[in-house]
């Protein structure tokens, strides 16, 4: 027995994500989706009327929607009440990996320390960022910025178990055209570095999220 349209029209959009990613955020033309994934089944030898491809791809946008409200819901649930924090004069210093040694012995200011092949990022109050720079060769300091602001969010402790928690915060900020310089995330702790420029209005979309 061969595949239903249904199944078929679900099979082309997993293939697909970018197609899964426009019905999941409520801005695709349904209409057009279908008539191209009925062209590309027929370019496949496949059958399936209009009318039927178009009701397979309603009733799985139907089913994303309701997924994506769910999850949205707890994540909601999650957040409310949590605790905002702001912290002003932050600074990010990334340093090539070979200077990493000569640092070791003077983080302890740090506020976090990222190691990865390309370089070893810092997050650091600025007071400390003179000394530091003492200890490291003015050409292995790949990046520098300061007087940056972080937010911190700490939620309760279930945070490890809703799935989607950080992917919601980033989407919330990008869709408000706010941009992170780093983004940070321990246990309950979830912080966000940012230009001072973008604190207020991000600090006030994050407080509408815990309300």
């Amino acid at each position: 027995m061969g595949k239903s349209v249904a199944r078929r029209v679900g099979e082309r959009l997993e293939s697909q994500p970018y197609l899964l990613k426009a019905i999941e955020g409520g801005y695709a033309n349904l209409s057009e989706i279908a008539r191209k994934l009925q062209r590309e089944m027929r370019e496949r030898g496949e059958r399936g009327s209009i009318e039927a491809v178009r009701a397979a791809v309603k009733r799985i946008a139907e089913e994303k929607e309701i997924a994506a409200g769910s999850s949205e819901s707890k994540i909601r649930k999650l957040l409310k009440g949590s605790k905002l924090e702001l912290s002003t004069k932050i600074s990010v210093l990334v340093v090539a990996s070979r200077a990493y040694d000569s640092l070791r012995a003077h983080l302890h200011e740090s506020l976090s320390i990222v190691k990865s092949r390309s370089g070893v990022t810092i997050v650091l109050p600025d007071e400390y960022v003179p000394e530091l720079k003492k200890h490291v060769h003015s050409h292995d300091i790949l990046i520098e910025n300061n007087d940056l602001v972080a937010l911190s969010l700490i939620t309760s402790e279930n945070i490890e178990e809703v799935p989607g928690v950080v992917a919601y915060l980033t989407g919330k900020l990008a869709e408000n055209g706010i941009n992170l310089k780093e983004f940070l995330s321990s246990y309950r702790d979830t912080v966000m570095i940012l230009e001072k420029k973008n604190s207020l209005k991000a600090y006030q979309l994050l407080e509408r999220l815990i309300a």
